[in-house]
C-alpha cells in the first residue's frame, strides 16, 4: 500500500501538469477531476484480501451495479443531449465510488488496519513474485488502453472520438472474464500443489467454456456492431471515415481472445509462472505499440482496434503454449 500511495500521488501530480498544458477548458477540468480521484486508487491494494478469503462477491456486485448505473447514465445523457464531458465525469464518479466501496467492505472484512512491517526474507520473496505479476498486469493495461492516446496523438481529436465510441461501448465487458476467474487463484494454487492432473482438467474445462462464450460474444458483437453504435450514439459515428462499427467489430474479436486468456492467467498464477506472464505482457505491449506507430498514420483509427484484436490473439496463444508446456502438451490436447 505504501508503494501504491507514492505512485498514485506522483500520477496525480503528472495529471495536474498535463491539465495545465491543455488548450480546452473542459478537457482541463476533466483531467483535474481525475487527478483529484487518483489518490483513492490506493484502496485497490486491498483487493487481494477479498480474493484470498474467497469474498469477491461484494466487490463483484459493486462493480456490476456501478456499471449498470453508468450505462443508465449514458442513455440518459443521450436522451438529454448532453456532451461527452458529462460522461467523463460520470466515469470518474464511478471510479471514486468504487474505491470508496472497496474501502468500506475491506474494513468489514478484516479487523485490522494494514501497516508497514519489517521486511523478512519470506516477505521479499512474496513481493518479488507480486511485482512480477504487477508488471504483467501493467503491460496488459498499457497495450490495451494506450490505443486511445496513440489515436489522439497521431490522428487527432476527430478520430479519437470515433475510436472512443467503439472502445467505450465494449471496454466494460472486456474485464468481466478476469473478474469472474480471479477468485479461483487460491483454490487452483492449492490444487497445483496437491493434484496436478485435476488442475489440468479444470483449467482445460474452464478454457473450453471461455472459448465458447467468447466466440458467441464475438460473433454477436460483429453482427450487431452497426445497430449497437446507432442505438448508443443516436446514429452518430456511422458515417464515412468516422464509422465506428468496424472498430467495434474488431474489438469484439479481441473479446473472444480475452475470454480464453482469463482462465489461462489464473492457471499460470497457480503454477507460479509469473515471469511467463511478464514476458507475454512485454511481447504484447511491443507488438501493439510498434503496429500502431507504423500503421496508424496511414490507415486511420480502425487500425488501433485491429492491432488490439491481433495482440490479444497472440497473447492468448503464448499463454496456451506456456501453460501447455507445464501441464504437458499431450494431456492438454486430450
Amino acid at each position: 500500500m505504501g508503494w501504491r500511495a507514492w505512485t498514485s500521488t506522483l500520477l496525480s501530480c503528472a495529471l495536474l501538469l498535463f491539465a495545465l498544458v491543455q488548450q480546452d477548458v473542459w478537457r482541463s477540468a476533466v483531467i483535474i477531476s481525475l487527478a483529484v480521484v487518483t489518490p483513492s486508487y490506493i484502496t485497490l491494494a486491498k483487493i487481494p484480501s477479498f480474493v484470498a478469503r474467497q469474498a469477491i462477491l461484494g466487490p463483484a456486485i459493486l462493480g456490476i451495479v456501478l456499471q449498470l448505473l453508468v450505462v443508465t447514465g449514458l442513455f440518459t445523457m443521450i436522451w438529454l443531449g448532453l456532451t461527452g464531458v458529462v460522461f467523463c465525469w460520470l466515469i470518474i464518479a464511478r471510479e471514486f465510488l468504487s474505491n470508496v466501496g472497496y474501502h468500506v467492505m475491506f474494513r468489514k472484512l478484516v479487523s485490522f488496519r494494514p501497516r508497514i512491517a519489517r521486511v523478512t526474507r519470506e516477505t521479499r520473496q512474496f513481493l518479488f513474485s507480486a511485482f512480477i505479476y504487477s508488471g504483467a498486469v501493467l503491460l496488459h493495461g498499457l497495450y490495451f488502453n494506450s490505443d486511445v492516446f496513440l489515436v489522439y496523438l497521431i490522428r487527432g481529436d476527430t478520430e479519437l472520438g470515433a475510436y472512443s465510441a467503439a472502445f467505450r461501448a465494449i471496454n466494460p465487458v472486456l474485464g468481466l472474464p478476469y473478474m469472474l476467474v480471479i477468485p479461483l487463484v487460491p483454490t487452483l494454487t492449492r490444487m497445483a500443489a496437491d493434484n496436478l492432473p485435476k488442475l489440468r482438467a479444470l483449467v482445460t474445462d474452464l478454457t473450453m467454456v471461455a472459448l465458447g462464450v467468447g466466440l458467441v460474444a464475438s460473433v454477436a458483437g460483429i453482427v450487431t456492431a452497426r445497430d449497437l453504435i446507432e442505438i448508443i450514439y443516436g446514429g452518430n459515428y456511422l458515417n464515412g471515415g468516422l464509422d465506428s462499427a468496424g472498430a467495434f467489430a474488431w474489438l469484439s474479436v479481441a473479446l473472444s481472445a480475452s475470454c480464453v486468456s482469463a482462465p489461462l492467467v489464473v492457471g499460470l498464477l497457480a503454477l507460479h509462472l509469473e515471469r511467463q506472464l511478464l514476458l507475454i505482457g512485454a511481447v504484447g505491449f511491443s507488438i501493439n505499440l510498434v503496429a500502431n506507430l507504423v500503421f496508424l498514420p496511414y490507415f486511420g483509427f480502425e487500425v488501433a482496434a485491429v492491432t488490439t484484436a491481433l495482440t490479444e490473439i497472440v497473447v492468448c496463444l503464448m499463454m496456451l503454449r506456456a501453460i501447455g508446456k507445464t501441464l504437458g502438451f499431450d494431456r492438454w490436447r486430450g
